[in-house]
């Protein structure tokens, strides 16, 4: 016969049961409808989206930015990922609704300060040799939302061309939709044009320009010292080997414009290699 002490005791076991049944049960239940959120985003079907997040309590004006991450095969890798985005993002305040699509951990980050979204992503570029594709990017409401997201999946299928793995932003984002628009407009012959003259001078000289533009733009942001400390160049050679780009290219890297030519060259280049 048991006590009270004992019967007591069985019953705060059993509901402390419940109560971990029924928390699951509601994790489970927000993820699918954090998943259901993100799916109606992509699928433009608004009425489901705003339905979902008024569930929620959600304001998808409030939505600031957008983080996708590639999933990798390494379970354990990938589990500390989320464990460090959870942390970056909480102690932010920002609420967060994040699920996983077509092989990418995808977050929306919703909140008053654009700011506060601008740390998120130097926190994420802070951590060294950061081991994924990511694109950490601002999104301007509920309007930009629906549009921006269905892209930033878009572009992914074209990161899995570049070795190097990075942190892109949205103005990146938008380099490379445009250079994907090139590859099949007339102003392709440009760039083309472009990369038969690096190809040209690269054969006589036996050198390697293109490399080096593909590299610079794409893993060194223009980090011109960056680059040279990477691959064991002096400085002074990579200064010259970029006054060589200019001179071939006829382009100015101090005006936007063709600092933007550049980079969109460098897509070009890197997406004809498949």
């Amino acid at each position: 016969m048991f006590s009270r002490t004992q019967q007591l005791h069985n019953v705060s076991f059993i509901m402390q049961s419940f109560e971990m049944i029924i928390d699951i049960w509601e994790k489970d239940i927000l993820h699918k409808s954090q998943h259901e959120l993100i799916l109606s985003i992509l699928g433009d079907n608004r009425s489901q989206a705003f339905a979902v997040a008024e569930k929620q309590k959600i304001d998808l004006e409030k939505a600031v930015g957008v983080i996708c991450i590639a999933k990798q095969g390494d379970f354990e890798k990938n589990r500390n990922i989320k464990i460090l985005m959870d942390s970056i993002i909480k102690q932010e305040g920002f609420r967060v609704v994040h699920t996983e699509v077509q092989q990418k951990f995808v977050y929306l980050l919703f909140g008053h300060e654009e700011n506060k979204f601008l740390d998120v992503k130097n926190s994420i570029e802070n951590i060294s040799n950061f081991p994924y594709h990511t694109i950490v990017a601002t999104v301007y409401g509920k309007e930009d939302l629906f549009l921006f997201l269905p892209k930033v999946i878009e572009v992914f299928a074209c990161l899995k061309e570049i070795k190097n793995s990075r942190i892109y932003d949205r103005s990146e984002i938008q380099s490379i939709l445009q250079m994907q628009f090139l590859l099949h407009s007339p102003m392709r012959i440009l760039y083309q044009s472009m990369q038969n003259r690096l190809d040209i001078y690269d054969k006589k000289n036996k050198s390697n320009l293109k490399k080096m533009i593909v590299d610079c733009c794409l893993e060194y942001k223009m980090n011109l010292k960056e680059m040279a400390k990477a691959e064991f160049i002096h400085y002074n050679t990579v200064q010259y080997r970029m006054k060589k780009i200019e001179e071939l290219l006829q382009i100015n890297l101090k005006r936007p414009s063709d600092m933007d030519t550049l980079y969109t060259l460098a897509l070009f280049m890197k997406m004809k290699e498949k």
